[in-house]
């Protein structure tokens, strides 16, 4: 019913909206340089109503971020450590030249709205090839971003401790606007940030 596709499409993402339609298919999956932003709001718990308003708080700001910053929202959810947040850069409908000075923008933005909300984020923004896809089953879909540069995120993010960590490429990507302190080098699996 046509009434009912333009209200559902209000909640759709734009860049979902022409795979929708049957539009765009090419890039439903693919290897991208992106940059991504992972970040954690340490010690938000959800104990009722009350805390409706300052996830709102959060939510708005969060959105405003990185919608302001040419950036897609991936998921922005719960797990085992508390809410997460995760949103990307150089994706197929938001490529851009500066997707590294994007991302820390919206870094600080998501800090900002984490004091609105009187939380702390803890934050990590890398730089890297990912594969850019729709992954799950025929119940259940989500575009989604996967490989080394996400999760160098999600570490970085453990250890930020209320801060925002970069690794190398987004530093040296960003050093035109951004001033950074060396943190030195943090040890993960495999890789170095």
């Amino acid at each position: 019913k046509p009434d009912q596709a333009r209200v559902i499409a209000g909640y759709v993402p734009a860049y979902l909206r022409d795979l929708l339609e049957g539009t765009l298919t090419d890039w439903l999956a693919e290897f991208r340089s992106s940059s991504i932003l992972f970040a954690r709001f340490e010690r938000f718990g959800f104990s009722g109503p009350a805390d409706l308003p300052r996830l709102q708080v959060l939510a708005k700001g969060i959105g405003l971020a990185i919608d302001q910053n040419r950036g897609l929202r991936l998921k922005f959810a719960t797990d085992e450590k508390g809410l997460i947040l995760m949103a990307a850069w150089g994706l197929q409908s938001r490529s851009l030249e500066d997707n590294a000075e994007r991302a820390l923008a919206a870094a600080a933005l998501v800090h900002q709205a984490a004091r609105e909300a009187g939380v702390e984020a803890s934050i990590g923004v890398t730089s890297g090839k990912v594969f850019a896809g729709l992954v799950g089953s025929d119940s259940h879909r989500e575009y989604t971003v996967i490989g080394d540069a996400v999760n160098r995120a999600a570490a970085l993010s453990s250890h930020a401790g209320g801060q925002t960590r970069v690794d190398g490429h987004t530093r040296d990507s960003g050093v035109r606007r951004f001033r950074f302190a060396d943190a030195g080098l943090l040890h993960l699996k495999g890789q170095d940030a």
